[in-house]
């Protein structure tokens, strides 16, 4: 992580809370060559900006198996009172199989300005590597039909931004890379 130790902003970390639990809702259970873009959002004057691309894909080999998710996620504030920038950039290892398995961070780095407080950092990294580590499991249907993704609560600090649960999607994956 980069960054410099700074008072925390009170402003800040809600905002940040919000922005990644909308990430995290928003990834698609899986697919080869499937990507998601979008979930952008500019407010008024330009003063807050907010995107984020998550793609999950597998370059080679049959539709079951190892596929890599990777969030690319930044936010920026800019006014009078705020000058934020972060960026999170995770990969995580997600297997589609026919037998529940646990996803698996394989990089995490989060870049950030001056005011962003190293403590937010820290607690953001310390909530989601082991929400991803533990708290997911995933697995294919017999027929490769569906995937089903269960997951435990994940807590930033002490708001709870996704509630536990188990989705049950389409599995069409597109082929290619």
């Amino acid at each position: 992580m980069e960054g410099r130790l700074r008072p925390p902003k009170r402003i800040c970390l809600p905002v940040l809370i919000l922005a990644i639990a909308v990430a995290a809702l928003a990834a698609p259970t899986g697919a080869s060559a499937w990507q998601l873009e979008g979930a952008k959002f500019f407010g008024i004057n330009g003063t807050r900006a907010q995107d984020y691309k998550i793609t999950i894909k597998k370059c080679s080999g049959g539709k079951l198996g190892i596929y890599k998710l990777r969030y690319d996620h930044f936010l920026l504030i800019q006014d009078k009172k705020d000058d934020l920038y972060l960026r999170l950039d995770m990969r995580v290892r997600f297997p589609i199989t026919t037998v529940f398995k646990h996803t698996h961070v394989e990089k995490f780095e989060l870049t950030y300005s001056q005011n962003f407080s190293d403590d937010a950092a820290n607690e953001i990294h310390d909530d989601l590597v082991p929400f991803y580590n533990s708290q997911i499991k995933v697995k294919a249907t017999a027929d490769a039909s569906h995937v089903i993704v269960h997951h435990g609560p994940l807590f930033i600090g002490s708001n709870e931004v996704i509630e536990p649960g188990t989705k049950k999607t389409a599995f069409d994956p597109k082929p290619g890379c």
